[in-house]
C-alpha cells in the first residue's frame, strides 16, 4: 500500500501524469457474510468512496488505483478505510469493460455501540469500540466507456477483514458498488 502511494503522490506531483489520471466517486451497499450470500441485505447499508487511478497502459485497461471510503452498518457501526488496488479492465468491444480488482487495505472499524468482554474470572469490563484491521478486497468490475471522460460502473468487491475478534479472526464484508469514473 505505501508503494502505491508512493506512485501515486508521484503521478500528482509530474505535470504529464495528472492528465492521465482518472478519478472515482462511489456509493457503496456493505454487508456481512460470505461472498454472495443474501445480496438483498446490501442496500440496508450505505458507504461512500472516493479514488485516484494511475493507468498503466494507454488505452487505461491495467492501473493501480487508491481509494478512501467510509460506511456505516446497523450491525457494526462506522467503518473508514483506505485499500490499493491493482485494476485489470480490458475492454469487450469498443464501449463495454469487464475485469477483476485485487489489493490491500486498512480499515478503521466502529462498533454500533459499546463492547463488552468478559475476563477469567467472569467479570464483564467495557472495552474499546475502534480497532484498525487489514483486509484484502477483490472485486469484479462492470463499466461503460460513455466517452473518453464518464464511465458509470458497478462492482461487487469482497473483503477479508484479517483480526477482527476472537470468534471472528477472518471476517468477511462484501459491498455493491456503483460509481462513475472520469478524466479531466
Amino acid at each position: 500500500m505505501l508503494t502505491t502511494t508512493l506512485i501515486l503522490l508521484t503521478a500528482l506531483c509530474w505535470g504529464e501524469a495528472q492528465s492521465r489520471l482518472l478519478y472515482q466517486v462511489s456509493v457503496n451497499f456493505p454487508a456481512f457474510g460470505l461472498p454472495g450470500y443474501r445480496l438483498s441485505e446490501n442496500f440496508q447499508n450505505l458507504g461512500l468512496s472516493a479514488g485516484i487511478t494511475y493507468p498503466f497502459n494507454p488505452n487505461e485497461t491495467t492501473g493501480l488505483r487508491l481509494d478512501l471510503g467510509y460506511y456505516r452498518t446497523r450491525a457494526q457501526g462506522s467503518s473508514l478505510y483506505v485499500q490499493s488496488q491493482f485494476s485489470l479492465h480490458p475492454r469487450i468491444g469498443d464501449k463495454l469493460e469487464a475485469g477483476i480488482d485485487l489489493g490491500a487495505g486498512y480499515q478503521i472499524v466502529g462498533a454500533a455501540g459499546p463492547g463488552w468482554v468478559r475476563d477469567t474470572e467472569g467479570q464483564w469490563h467495557k472495552q474499546n469500540n475502534q480497532k484498525g484491521l487489514f483486509f484484502v478486497p477483490a472485486g469484479l468490475h462492470l463499466g461503460y466507456r460513455i466517452n473518453n471522460t464518464w464511465r458509470p460502473f458497478v462492482q461487487y468487491q469482497a473483503q477479508v477483514l484479517l483480526g477482527y475478534n476472537e470468534a471472528f479472526p477472518v471476517f468477511p464484508v462484501h459491498l455493491l458498488t456503483l460509481g462513475q469514473t472520469f478524466k479531466f
